[in-house]
């Protein structure tokens, strides 16, 4: 899941209120584990991050209303990547983008791409 501010902190303490906070070490079989990147722009997280997931089916859901946040753009960029290079053309079934439902560059890069999309509502903030 990439994302920052309120797009991140909100699933996050979603997920650990039901889950608990060491949700992937103790989940059940079969439940996917759940990872958050963009909401710093660590270069080491993001390696380690790509090494949990190589070798891994792996799905992401970025999360921008307006789609031009530093911190997420470079995550979603970088997990773009691993995917393209394990999917190919299937990467984009891969990719859900969370954003405003009319307007911004991540609902452009989604029409354009395809992506699954989920809108944030007009009066929430981004």
């Amino acid at each position: 899941m990439v994302g920052i501010g309120g797009s991140y902190l909100g699933s996050a303490a979603a997920i650990s209120a039901i889950n608990g906070v060491l949700y992937n070490r103790t989940r059940q079989k079969g439940v996917p584990e759940i990872y958050f990147a963009g909401n710093n722009i660590s270069g080491a997280y993001l390696e380690t991050l790509i090494e949990i997931v190589r070798g891994e089916d792996f799905c992401v859901n970025v999360i921008s209303k307006s789609g031009t946040t530093l911190e997420p753009g470079i995550a979603f960029r970088v997990l773009k990547r691993e995917l393209d290079k394990r999917y190919g053309r299937a990467a984009s079934k891969r990719i859900i983008a969370t954003t405003d439902p009319h307007k911004g560059a991540l609902r452009a890069l989604a029409r354009n791409k395809n992506y699954k999309t989920f809108p944030v509502p007009e009066n929430i903030g981004g």
